[in-house]
């Protein structure tokens, strides 16, 4: 076995973080694992990107002039102040794609951990209902904007 933990969470969106920064604070030791970037689609592309952008467009519009428009710096900030709260609470944290191989194992590297609980806190995956005209919207998971 490689790490043993008392609580291995699966994604680092706003309820796995949430989660194991809470678990930690309560003193277990607690090992998180994201497949992706920290703080979830709303972080990097949902939310928070969308309303920066809705923002900046709005000041455009008034200011009635181009400018620079900075979407991830916002995002970036976040991202960073999650990672050094999760480095703050003493959590271990790996990134890679988790695969629950145990009642008690998750493998995640090439490495096994063995946990007393696991959390699963993956997300969702976004949906698209089969409407004509579809093709032309976007969703959190587009590339660009």
């Amino acid at each position: 076995m490689g790490l043993k933990t008392e609580l291995v969470i699966l994604g680092a969106g706003p309820a796995g973080y949430e989660a194991a920064i809470h678990a930690a604070q309560c003193g277990m030791q607690v090992a998180l694992i994201e497949k992706d970037q920290v703080g979830g689609t709303c972080l990097n592309r949902g939310c928070i990107p969308t309303k920066s952008l809705l923002y900046q467009a709005h000041q455009l519009r008034i200011a009635a002039q181009y400018a620079k428009i900075e979407i991830d710096g916002e995002a970036l900030r976040l991202q960073k102040g999650i990672a050094q709260l999760i480095k703050g609470n003493s959590i271990q944290f790996l990134h890679g794609e988790a695969k629950i191989t145990g009642p008690q194992t998750v493998s995640v590297n090439d490495e096994i951990i063995e946990a007393e609980h696991i959390l699963i806190a993956t997300g969702s995956r976004t949906s698209v209902p089969p409407i004509p005209g579809i093709e032309l919207a976007m969703t959190s998971d587009h590339e660009s904007y």
